[in-house]
């Protein structure tokens, strides 16, 4: 295995970090002496296989939210902070550290590894979620050391349970290593940042964890018995109410979905047609607001986020629309880190309102086709310019359809829109 850093975050409270850069007074940061190229190809390690078994003080956990499970040994889950991704929405799943190799009321080293999951909800390939990230990294290096901070950054192509990834190290100021792997068949990312007290401490751990780590099958038919379905045409759930028209469909499966940072967590109530870890297709999603700003200091709608996410970059027939108890904006939209060209296939109903009493956000999301779009982007130049000059034509031009002229019919979306009603949740 390649030499593994670790972190210089050892004893810190949660509290203390953002986005995974962290200023740490009293510190010396460490600073890179040697530089090789940053996109080098990546070199395959081979792994030490030596898969562990439950019992002889290892314990199995098991995450029935995103469905996989790793066996473990006896480590803390709660003495240590190890950073992991830097950029998209990213949700800590378990930290595990060796709590005897930390030195109290210090930053020094330790051993151990966490466990987080970022949503791919730009569908974006591994790879360039990898490039990405290895831009942050660098840039917070620079930020927190300063200019004259060197990557010496090393790639290596790594596989766990059949799904290939990349692991990567060098590129940050906190010698982390992050390993990157795809969830199968899912929008998903697993990301696991692994940290040594010194070279080579913490090898054969993390390597046996690994080989013990399997992702369960989460098709439709495999889905946990704790989601809970709700037959139309009358949803009723917890105060909220609304009508779901039977050419929209029949059932819906409601969640309850949390946000995670920096040790805060607040849940949020979410319905949707098909059974999804997030909003990636269908959804009708109700905020608490005030417990959003209570642990994060703000609430936002997506696709904003509290970790990144992405901006609105087209828009069309914008109009204000009220609900039951409560108003908003309602609107055709895509969205994106960067600007492209719309079609159907991007193209998505969008309603962001809030309650009378300003307690409850309400987000709806509903994919839509319109007549003048084609269903996949055609192929053009990638001058930003032309991109934003071809999507505000197209703007213009959806602005004279029709509500008939979209599927589904835009009044029949608007009417589920004014139908919800929030009560007290």
């Amino acid at each position: 295995m390649k030499k593994m850093w670790s972190t210089i975050q050892s004893k810190y409270p949660k509290s203390s970090i953002a986005l995974g850069l962290i200023l740490l007074a009293g510190c010396s940061p460490l600073t890179v002496t040697t530089a090789i190229p940053v996109n080098q190809t990546p070199t395959s390690d081979p792994a030490i296989i030596d898969t562990p078994a439950i019992g002889d003080r290892w314990e199995k956990y098991e995450d029935s939210k995103y469905g996989f499970y790793f066996l473990y040994p006896a480590l803390s889950q709660t003495c240590c902070v190890i950073a992991g991704a830097l950029t998209g929405q990213t949700q800590l799943i378990i930290t595990l550290a060796d709590e005897s190799t930390t030195t109290p009321n210090t930053d020094m080293p330790f051993d151990g590894f966490a466990i987080y999951v970022v949503r791919n909800r730009e569908r974006i390939a591994l790879q360039d979620y990898v490039e990405q990230e290895k831009a942050a990294q660098i840039q917070a290096g620079k930020k927190i050391v300063g200019e004259s901070f060197l990557p010496s950054g090393s790639d290596r192509i790594v596989t766990i349970d059949g799904q290939t990834g990349t692991a990567i190290q060098g590129y940050s100021w906190d010698r982390i290593q992050r390993i990157y792997v795809p969830f199968p068949n899912r929008d998903l990312f697993l990301v696991i940042a692994v940290s040594e007290k010194s070279e080579g401490s913490f090898e054969r751990t993390i390597s046996q964890v690994l080989s013990s780590f399997h992702f369960a099958d989460m098709t439709a038919n495999n889905v946990p018995g704790s989601v809970q379905v709700l037959e139309g045409p009358h949803i009723s759930y917890m105060g909220i109410l609304f009508t779901l028209d039977p050419a929209i469909g029949s059932r819906l499966h409601v969640f309850d979905d949390v946000t995670s940072l920096n040790g805060s967590i607040v849940h949020h109530t979410r319905f949707s047609l098909t059974l999804e870890e997030y909003c990636q297709t269908w959804c009708v999603e109700v905020y608490p607001i005030a417990e959003f700003e209570q642990a994060f200091g703000f609430f936002v709608f997506p696709p904003a986020g509290y970790r990144g996410g992405a901006a609105v970059i087209f828009e069309a027939k914008e109009i204000a629309l009220s609900f039951q108890n409560g108003s908003g904006n309602r609107g055709l939209e895509t969205s994106g880190q960067s600007h492209y060209v719309v079609s159907n296939e991007s193209l998505k109903y969008i309603f962001r309102g809030y309650s009378a009493d300003q307690q409850s956000g309400i987000y709806v999301q509903i994919p839509i086709h319109a007549a003048n779009l084609p269903d996949s982007a055609p192929t053009m130049t990638t001058n930003v310019e032309e991109i934003l000059e071809y999507n505000r034509q197209v703007a213009e031009s959806m602005n004279a359809l029709t509500p008939a002229d979209f599927t589904p019919n835009l009044d029949l979306l608007d009417a589920l829109v004014k139908s919800i009603y929030v009560g007290t949740q």
